[in-house]
């Protein structure tokens, strides 16, 4: 018969714990740069530090590695495996305050939709979408060789398939525009960051084209009928 664990049994008072997590750093208050160096001078320097009720408080050494150094052995291994200079100290100091995470590119272009349009029309997503495959074209438009005729047979090829998951599309898109960034040779980054910074210069003249813009038309603005067209 299999012996079933006690539930019921107790975990003696002392059991360890997981330590919290906490933001303190070392006060370091100096190193010794090899094993020659701790041998001359550990003893003058590694005291004089009293504690609440004025007991010699040992300082804390760690060797280059991040392992405790407490007795000869300790260095001697330190010296051996090349893991000098061994640092110390006796207190700790809170870390320095972590700087506020920058907003990301995302919620930055969310900030100028609000500013220049809006709610309702960020929120359009056959917009939204009419001006990612505007845009989309265009710079596939300033690659070599390719025509309207290439992005008419991708177009025929993408509505002849299923619709895939956004998510995944969004991951693609993502990772295509990288690449082609790569094969030509510019900074996605800054090239986002440079055209987010002029477009806040021009949303008087934004909004003008959009108030000008045909309703329900995918173009951005009217286009003027063909000479002998009919109607």
């Amino acid at each position: 018969m299999t012996d079933q664990p006690n539930s019921n049994v107790r975990q003696p008072t002392g059991w360890p714990r997981a330590a919290t997590p906490c933001d303190l750093k070392p006060r370091w208050a100096g190193e010794f740069r090899d094993f020659s160096d701790w041998v001359s001078f550990a003893s003058a320097r590694l005291s004089g530090c009293e504690g609440s009720v004025g007991q010699e408080v040992p300082a804390i050494c760690v060797d280059a590695k991040g392992r405790r150094c407490h007795v000869g052995k300790d260095f001697q291994r330190a010296r051996d495996e090349d893991a000098f200079p061994v640092r110390y100290f006796w207190e700790c100091d809170p870390a320095d305050p972590q700087p506020p995470t920058p907003p990301s590119f995302q919620s930055e272009v969310d900030q100028w939709m609000d500013a220049c349009f809006g709610d309702q029309i960020k929120a359009d997503q056959l917009e939204r979408g009419d001006r990612f495959i505007e845009e989309a074209l265009e710079l596939a438009q300033t690659m070599p060789g390719f025509g309207a005729d290439r992005a008419h047979a991708l177009v025929d090829y993408v509505f002849s398939r299923p619709v895939g998951d956004r998510f995944q599309e969004v991951g693609g898109v993502m990772v295509t525009l990288a690449a082609l960034c790569n094969a030509a040779e510019l900074d996605l980054r800054g090239a986002a960051a440079l055209e987010l910074a002029r477009v806040w210069t021009k949303v008087e003249a934004i909004r003008a084209k959009q108030a000008a813009k045909p309703t329900g038309s995918a173009l951005p603005v009217a286009v003027a009928p063909e000479a002998g067209a009919t109607a």
